[in-house]
């Protein structure tokens, strides 16, 4: 079921395992994107870890507060704006893969906002 609950959980478990995936094989991905600094990655990799962490606990919240999930939303918004203009103006000197995988996690991550800006439709407008 699409529950507010339930969309930001799934956001936090795939933010969390992109996160690690580009912390623990930052080079490789790097080398196959044909990004040329694996430190780029590696620092992507921790900023999701860190954002997967503060999702989860939101989600486990019995009723999150409105103004974290907005917050959430916008973060959520910036990332696939970000995207966009990365790839649009090839800010990022990454291979047509790397940018067909930036283009694909953009849509990911746009879906992942969406189902949670109508999610917040469950929450008291209080919080």
């Amino acid at each position: 079921m699409f529950t507010l609950k339930n969309v930001l959980l799934v956001n936090s478990v795939s933010s969390g395992f992109t996160g690690l995936a580009l912390i623990v094989a930052s080079r490789a991905i790097a080398s196959l994107l044909e990004i040329p600094s694996p430190g780029a990655v590696f620092g992507v990799g921790v900023f999701l870890l860190a954002f997967a962490a503060g999702v989860y606990v939101v989600s486990r919240k019995p009723v999150p507060p409105r103004n974290v999930v907005e917050s959430i939303v916008v973060m959520d918004s910036l990332w696939v704006v970000s995207s966009i203009v990365v790839v649009l103006f090839q800010l990022a000197t990454a291979s047509f893969l790397g940018n067909v995988i930036i283009t694909a996690i953009a849509l990911w991550v746009a879906l992942m906002a969406i189902l949670q800006f109508k999610g917040m439709k469950e929450l008291p407008l209080s919080r």
